[in-house]
């Protein structure tokens, strides 16, 4: 440090006094927030082309990469060319959004001038240290596991990856696959602990990916203690921060607001938009709803931006922190004589009154934006219920794939009911889920291997934990229940889901006069394919936990999306398309709080009556929350 103020002297610059690491901080605050918003924007325009890209590959195959055709397409030329399109991006968004902050970071503790141009080019040089086999378990490791064990930085493409529900499913159903879970988040966050330097050897000195590794654990050893108790503080401090940050930009206006506007009547319509630009007129009831909504609209989303500055400065603030203890214990291990930190004040801060006139100035735009919303609000808030289908029948209301699991979703009121058909050695359509009949009667058969007859002597534990056995049903007896009753979205399931299913289980349909009311559904792109093709007076639907390219252009009525695939824009576009959009499999309350007010065709859950309260709880909200929870997260 001494030494670098030697040298910032004899290039005569102004001479950078010694201050304080609290200081240091204050004073790099607009830095941080600059080059994390710069980044931040960067990388959301850096994805869009690189999903053109991707698209551009997929659509010289097929309309789609799909769960259903994921192998077909990975065995031509496109595989190829999509992995190495995947490698790359991975490498050259991690240079950007993690290495880059890393380098400003180290910049900013070392008191040189923080350019984030040059530190993309100085991140993009570490690249080559990571095309290797233990640059890419490291690379694996910022992708997947950190959002998993919380252990160590990720990128934000990334941030909120997990296991999804259906997997999640089947091992929380299982003691030994629950502990085996158990056991690899364990050993992953401890592994992550102790590799947790290593991107920071490879990026601050220049080491090569093992060595990296080696290095990280061997800091780790020797500092363990101090960083965990370091690292505990300042993260419990950003927690603390972040909660006081979203009471006071966002339950504070929220609270005020309900109090003071919650005399409006509920179901109130403003004079349309057309009325009051003719007249130039508002009544008084209608004035004071609209400024109501106008306010409503404003500060959710000026809360959300102030709570985003929150989130990016306190995020670019532990990388800060990490970076300083990396210095640190990098310090005391290559030094003798370690000297004593030393904060040199920044070289040439940034604007304050730059900073204050762009908040400012976006505050304006945020009120023009939020007068519209408010004059619009009735058309752009009025969603429809969105309609529930009971997983495997009646949900956990009954055991699963059971006639009174069918009459437990009509009771409920359900849309309909979700089933999956199996076809025995003797053609006959049986419901079951699973590729054999072992979990749900302890025999390990599957229905293409047993006749009808052996299939009915089976007896079903039911898995409400009643106690009561039951036959495994039939396709026509399941419609004979649905029939003017529900909608039965028939999944066509197993190694017998082929076009021979298709034709039988449309032939019972017919005979049972229930074309109307059935869905045919399948993870099988080509089962429904045929079906849509061949049968196009069925609705049919496409069940997908992945997909890459023209989704919307695939062959089908419905596009049955896993819930992390669901996002806004995708429902927005399968409308356009024609299409109509729907979730599997929505279980948790906040999940079903959030589809349930997204613009979709349905919703598939085992937790039906959760889904009733929490459509109940939609029904009873005030303006203010409809607003907040329309816009509340424009920033993220």
């Amino acid at each position: 440090m001494i030494y670098m103020l030697k040298r910032r002297r004899e290039k005569g610059d102004r001479v950078q006094q010694e201050i304080s690491f609290p200081r240091l901080v204050f004073q790099a605050l607009p830095e941080m927030w600059t080059s994390q918003f710069i980044s931040k924007t960067t990388l959301v325009f850096m994805v869009f082309i690189f999903s053109r890209l991707l698209r551009l590959v997929v659509s010289t195959r097929a309309a789609a990469i799909t769960t259903s055709n994921l192998g077909d397409v990975l065995l031509g030329w496109q595989g190829i060319a999509l992995l190495v399109m995947a490698v790359a991006f991975s490498l050259v968004y991690t240079a950007m959004d993690l290495f880059s902050q890393m380098l400003i970071s180290d910049d900013i503790l070392k008191g040189d001038r923080v350019g984030i141009i040059e530190s993309f080019k100085r991140g993009f040089k570490t690249i080559p240290k990571l095309l290797n086999p233990a640059g890419f378990s490291i690379l694996v490791y910022i992708f997947i596991a950190v959002p998993l064990v919380g252990i160590g930085f990720t990128v934000r493409i990334t941030r909120n990856f997990h296991i999804p529900n259906f997997i999640m499913s089947v091992i929380t159903g299982s003691t030994l696959y629950s502990v085996l879970y158990l056991l690899a988040i364990f050993l992953l966050a401890l592994a992550g602990l102790f590799y947790i330097f290593s991107t920071h050897a490879i990026v601050l000195k220049g080491m090569g990916a093992k060595e990296a590794k080696k290095y990280s654990v061997r800091l780790m050893r020797k500092n363990w203690k101090k960083f965990l108790k370091s690292m505990i503080l300042v993260l419990f401090a950003c927690f603390a921060v972040r909660i006081l940050a979203a009471m006071i930009f966002d339950g504070l206006p929220t609270g005020i607001l309900e109090n003071v506007y919650d005399d409006i009547p509920s179901g109130y319509d403003i004079a349309p938009i057309e009325e009051i630009a003719r007249t130039g007129e508002l009544s008084d009831m209608d004035a004071y709803v609209l400024k109501s909504r106008v306010l409503s609209a404003f500060f959710t989303m000026e809360g959300s931006y102030l709570d985003y500055v929150v989130r990016l400065l306190t995020s670019a603030f532990v990388m800060l922190y990490f970076t300083r203890l990396f210095l640190r214990f990098d310090r005391a291990e290559t030094e003798d004589d370690a000297s004593d930190e030393v904060f040199l004040e920044r070289p040439k801060r940034s604007s304050y009154f730059l900073k204050v006139a762009t908040m400012v100035g976006i505050a304006v735009a945020l009120l023009f934006v939020s007068i519209y919303i408010g004059l619009l609000y009735d058309e752009l808030m009025d969603g429809e219920k969105v309609p529930v289908v009971a997983h495997r029948c009646g949900g956990f209301l009954a055991s699963e794939n059971s006639i009174d699991g069918l009459y437990a979703a009509i009771e409920h009121d359900c849309y309909g009911s979700e089933t999956d058909v199996q076809r025995t050695k003797d053609g006959f359509y049986v419901i079951n889920h699973d590729d054999t009949f072992k979990r749900l009667t302890g025999v390990n058969k599957a229905s293409q291997d047993m006749t009808l007859e052996e299939v009915k002597q089976l007896r079903i534990q039911d898995t409400t934990g009643s106690g009561k056995l039951l036959e495994v049903p039939t396709l026509d007896e399941f419609l004979d229940v649905t029939k003017d009753n529900d909608t039965l979205f028939i999944e066509l399931k197993g190694k017998t889901a082929d076009k021979q299913m298709v034709d039988d289980v449309v032939d019972i349909v017919k005979k049972h006069d229930c074309v109307d009311q059935v869905v045919l559904i399948s993870l099988k792109y080509d089962v429904i394919d045929y079906a849509e093709s061949t049968y196009p007076e069925f609705e049919t639907g496409l069940l997908l936990f992945a997909g890459l390219g023209e989704i919307e252009d695939l062959n089908c009525d419905i596009l049955i999306t896993e819930e992390e695939m669901t996002s806004v824009d995708l429902v927005s576009k399968l409308h356009e398309a024609g299409k109509k959009s729907m979730i599997w499999t929505v279980n948790e309350e906040e999940d079903l709080y959030k589809f349930l007010d997204m613009d979709v065709d349905g919703i598939i859950t085992d937790t039906i009556e959760l889904a009733e309260n929490v459509q109940k709880q939609l029904d009873n909200r005030t303006e203010v929350e409809v607003i907040k929870d329309s816009i509340g997260d424009i920033w993220n």
